[in-house]
């Protein structure tokens, strides 16, 4: 990465968050300590007078000195003032010369245009065509004659707004268009990152309109929530009358865009094309549905996701670049809820011919976990008193009990000669004034010490929830050091034999599980491999972990552990909720080299749960 680009990812990051410790910075950005100190000292002669960056026990704090100037700064005037020593810049001179020529450009007229050798201009010619491969442009290259940009004008209008014009601002608006935005922008309440990018849209539009360049084609899957509002098409008309041209509607609807990526909250349905998002969200979910044995309420989901779907789809369109307030949080603290989102962009990208984007995935993996999370407070928790006292204070002890712990929260109550006689492993917590016989282990018993303490109560109530979470209760976890195999089926078809010897599993989840390969590949990153299938031989969840001797080379990654996972085909609440527990976990080993090497070691059953309570969760 070029260093005016660590600088603005420096800035972003600095500006987002109030402080950064050094550690974080060096993370995010993936360069050194040494690397990260002079790109800081550099940045700082920068911006010197407008902002600057301290740094206060290991950590990093931008302060802003003028706010306007560093604004200017924020939309790109420092990739402005860079010279042909940038490699960044040299690739956006190429681009913009390919962009603007309707011939062949010749790489040694590049060369002399941006002072440097003919091999140099080669070696920037890899990052033009990486950009251009991004928006389906081709560079193309005929002997003798040079190269030239093959796509369409909607793809060479959004590489020239994101990759060139901040290098070469030189094209300004007439000032009568630059008032007119603004004036468009104040009266809309716009803000103001929003009213930068437009200014750069229009002016783009208005050149290439101007070089016989107009827009053709009608953008595919695009909304135009501005089209019928009366603000917007008084825009257009004084646009038009002010620069004495007719736009046609392709080029309305990319002047548009900057004011059509954002959810405001304003939008009617009408505008919608409700039935093509709604296709789409089915489309998502049969790819998430093969991931997940997971109840989840897609209804409720695509009520939440609606307008966030609307929009998305147009800044997926535009290579629209959204903040990223998570850096890597979401993916890190809800990793199923990412793994469900991963897929889903997946698919969503496929149907529109797009790339998914970190930043885009962590916001939809929030829907995810918070459908999740809703999924899991609808799972009603029984809980039961065991009091040896007198009806009165046992009606006492109930009521204080459900105040606590609030309404959602069913309780059954027993004498000390009638708890025996029930089954109490079913129950959530068990709360007594005695000591119980014959309990569980793995079932939570508070001894009623302090029942008129209602914060011993919460605290204790919390404990138990917390220990839940630790349960696993409903796993039966198994452990193999394989022998070396050929082929990573070669080693299912192994592990799935071992569960079929022990009767852990039926008879046709083999089949189950193959068949899922078929349909998509269970072998994540980082050497992992999530093989899953419904199993109709047991009611609790089998988890068996395979450690491979070797590294395997597979078509669709390197595998070093399986998990396979059999998934009851019943369950109930509980197990449900152990099932998303396991998949957190086992997707937080995925993503740590620290566990995933530890986990290496483990012989048993009983030391993986162990360690998963201790070490994952």
């Amino acid at each position: 990465m070029a260093i005016v680009n660590r600088w603005y990812q420096i800035l972003n990051l600095l500006v987002l968050h109030d402080t950064l410790s050094t550690d974080q910075m060096k993370e995010i950005i993936h360069v050194s300590d040494q690397t990260l100190k002079k790109d800081i000292r550099l940045l700082n002669e920068q911006i010197q007078g407008y902002a600057h960056i301290n740094e206060v026990n290991k950590s990093y704090q931008l302060v802003i000195d003028k706010y306007d100037s560093f604004f200017d700064i924020m939309e790109g005037s420092l990739k402005g003032e860079s010279d042909f020593n940038s490699s960044n810049k040299r690739a956006a001179y190429i681009l913009k010369r390919l962009i603007e020529s309707d011939t062949y450009v010749l790489i040694d007229d590049l060369s002399d245009e941006v002072g440097v050798s003919r091999s140099t201009v080669n070696k920037d010619l890899k990052e033009v065509k990486r950009i251009s491969n991004t928006y389906s442009v081709d560079v193309v290259g005929t002997p003798n004659k040079g190269l030239i940009l093959e796509g369409n004008e909607l793809e060479l209008r959004l590489i020239y707004l994101n990759h060139v014009i901040d290098y070469f601002p030189e094209k300004q608006l007439p000032q009568a268009v630059t008032d007119l935005i603004e004036a468009y922008c104040e009266e809309q309440l716009l803000e103001k990152t929003i009213c930068a990018k437009w200014k750069k849209v229009v002016c783009i539009t208005l050149n290439r309109i101007l070089s016989g360049r107009p827009m053709t084609r009608e953008i595919q899957h695009y909304t135009n929530y501005q089209l019928e509002t009366e603000a917007f098409l008084s825009f257009i008309c004084e646009l038009e009358t002010g620069q004495r041209l007719s736009l046609g509607q392709y080029d309305i609807d990319f002047i548009s865009f900057p004011l059509n990526i954002s959810n405001t909250g304003t939008v009617e349905k009408q505008y919608i094309n409700e039935s093509f998002v709604r296709s789409l969200f089915d489309a998502m979910m049969v790819k998430v549905r093969e991931v997940a044995l997971l109840e989840i309420d897609e209804e409720k989901l695509y009520q939440n996701l609606y307008f966030h779907l609307s929009y998305l789809l147009n800044r997926l369109i535009f290579h629209f670049e959204t903040y990223d307030y998570f850096y890597g949080e979401i993916e890190k603290n809800y990793p199923f809820a990412y793994e469900l989102a991963k897929v889903a962009m997946r698919e969503l990208c496929r149907k529109i011919e797009r790339q998914p984007t970190a930043v885009e995935t962590s916001y939809l993996a929030v829907y995810f976990e918070l459908s999740l999370r809703e999924q899991e407070s609808k799972q009603e928790k029984e809980i039961a008193i065991v009091c040896n006292t007198g009806k009165g204070t046992a009606t006492l002890i109930h009521q204080q009990i459900q105040t606590v712990l609030g309404p959602d929260i069913r309780i059954a109550q027993y004498t000390e000669s009638e708890y025996e006689k029930q089954d109490m492993d079913r129950y959530f917590a068990i709360f007594t004034t005695i000591p119980l016989k014959n309990i569980k282990e793995g079932t939570p018993v508070i001894r009623l010490t302090n029942l008129f303490n209602d914060e011993w109560l919460q605290m204790e109530w919390q404990r138990v929830r917390k220990s839940r979470q630790l349960d696993f209760s409903s796993v039966v976890f198994r452990v193999a050091h394989l022998t070396p195999e050929k082929s990573y089926e070669l080693h299912l078809t192994s592990m799935v034999s071992e569960l079929e010897e022990a009767q852990l599993v039926d008879e046709n989840f083999g089949k189950r599980i193959f068949y899922r390969e078929t349909q998509q590949t269970t072998v994540f990153s980082n050497g992992v491999a999530f093989p899953h299938a419904l199993n109709e031989a047991h009611q609790e969840i089998v988890f068996f972990l395979g450690i491979l001797p070797d590294t395997l080379q597979t078509p669709d990654g390197d595998i070093q552990l399986i998990f396979l996972v059999g998934i009851p085909n019943q369950m109930s609440d509980g197990v449900e909720a152990e099932l998303l527990n396991l998949y957190n976990s086992m997707l937080k080993i995925a993503s740590d080299s620290r566990l995933r090497h530890m986990l290496k070691r483990i012989g048993t059953g009983r030391e993986l749960m162990d360690w998963m309570k201790e070490e994952v969760l």
